[in-house]
């Protein structure tokens, strides 16, 4: 699972669409704990077909952010479990 984006709403910061859209978070992040971190979370809501919900701090531009992440899945009409992420 690769785990790139596809689609993206209302980018915050410097995100635009063209930046985010095939991008993976170590493509996007600065630190590279906090994009494995977020692969984790990701990957364990695909395997479960549970969501979570977490607070998260992550350093984007070099600054730090913090942010209410949500993760859910989402189920299509064939095998496999996709995801949609929230972060405000």
């Amino acid at each position: 699972e690769e785990l790139r984006y596809t689609w993206i709403n209302n980018p915050a910061g410097s995100y635009n669409r063209q930046a985010v859209i095939g991008r993976t978070d170590s493509d996007l992040l600065d630190r590279a704990e906090e994009a494995q971190m977020l692969a984790e979370i990701k990957r364990a809501v695909i395997r479960s077909g549970v969501g979570t919900r977490r607070e998260v701090l992550l350093h984007v531009g070099g600054k730090p952010h913090w942010y209410d992440l949500t993760v859910e899945p989402i189920r299509g009409p064939g095998p496999g479990l996709g995801i949609t992420c929230a972060a405000v």
